[in-house]
């Protein structure tokens, strides 16, 4: 396509990713000045605003009114508005106490996910919690519980010590992981079809049985990602953050 400019009050829509904005001659690819009221309507996730050369930082929420100083170009100051979570907006070079005539506009139809608002009455907003863990939704507190008492149960040595609680943490080999987590999930089929299951110590409960399966799986996977993860200091090897942060 050419890079021709759009006519006074023209609007094109383009049904595809912000990111071939470029296409039509806009945005950051090409880094060209916007003409005065010029308007292009883009069907993209606002999470995106990156891709037309829009750098903000969505924790720096000023006022209810949803607007967000940033920066275009590079450095360029902007302000970005979020129109009723429908259409984002950024004024470059206007005066971003009032933002209400900017110098040129790019105007962003929208489905706003992470940027959302909320509004407290207390008077603080934040974002939405869309795309953030939520352990106190996603875990069980009595689950968790019973799985510390069945650590502490087994915590008792031969000679009467008792081991750390994350003892296990020091590192056990894999394939002793996988003997074990057998042995439990045995139990787990047996009892779960109606015969008792025994260890070397007596009969096992099904509660147990499941915990010893947990026990198992935790400790084979902290053995997996303590090599995957990335930790302080070190470059290499990182995750990729989740979306929305923590």
């Amino acid at each position: 396509m050419d890079k021709r400019k759009f006519e006074d009050g023209e609007k094109v829509q383009v049904m595809a990713d912000v990111k071939r904005l470029c296409d039509i001659g806009v945005g950051a690819m090409d880094k060209r000045k916007f003409e005065d009221g010029e308007k292009v309507r883009v069907v993209a996730d606002v999470k995106r605003l990156r891709d037309i050369g829009i750098r903000v930082d969505i924790g720096d929420v000023v006022g209810p009114e949803g607007i967000i100083d940033g920066y275009v170009d590079g450095d360029l100051p902007c302000r970005v508005r979020f129109d009723n979570l429908q259409a984002v907006y950024y004024f470059a070079e206007a005066d971003l106490e009032s933002a209400e005539t900017p110098k040129w506009t790019v105007t962003v139809e929208a489905v706003p996910t992470e940027l959302e608002l909320r509004n407290f009455n207390t008077g603080a907003i934040r974002d939405t919690a869309e795309g953030k863990l939520n352990y106190i939704k996603g875990l069980s507190p009595i689950v968790d519980r019973g799985y510390l008492e069945y650590l502490d149960k087994h915590r008792k040595l031969p000679d009467g010590s008792m081991r750390e609680f994350d003892n296990w943490k020091n590192g056990i080999p894999q394939e002793v992981y996988l003997e074990s987590l057998d042995r439990h999930e045995r139990a787990v089929w047996l009892i779960c079809h109606g015969y008792k299951a025994f260890d070397n110590r007596g009969e096992v409960s099904l509660k147990d049985s499941l915990y010893g399966v947990l026990f198992n799986t935790i400790g084979m996977l902290h053995e997996i990602l303590d090599k995957e993860v990335a930790k302080i200091g070190d470059d290499s090897n990182r995750t990729e953050p989740v979306s929305g942060g923590y």
